[in-house]
């Protein structure tokens, strides 16, 4: 999801993350298996929001170290209690 500037992608039927920005948030359904958040912290993505059996799990990404730290809330959604929407299953 483009939430900071989503005009930079507007329109574009396919992107390319080699000249447009990469999107602010991802999120992911784990169905099967889990991906590893570094790729996503270096394709320069900010957050990544996992949902698995265990619930949703937020990460904030660090494009510089590649590393994640779980959160308890959104840097987009402030104050949401994104988590007591989305209980374990």
């Amino acid at each position: 999801f483009y939430l900071r500037d989503p005009s930079a992608v507007r329109g574009k039927a396919r992107l390319n993350l080699a000249v447009d920005p990469p999107p602010d948030l991802v999120l992911e359904i784990d169905t099967t298996s889990r991906s590893h958040p570094e790729i996503y912290a270096a394709l320069g993505v900010a957050e990544l929001w996992q949902y698995s059996k265990k619930g949703l799990e937020i990460k904030h990404l660090d494009p510089v170290d590649k590393s994640c730290q779980a959160k308890d809330e959104s840097q987009y959604f402030p104050g949401c209690p994104l988590r007591m929407c989305c209980p374990n299953i």
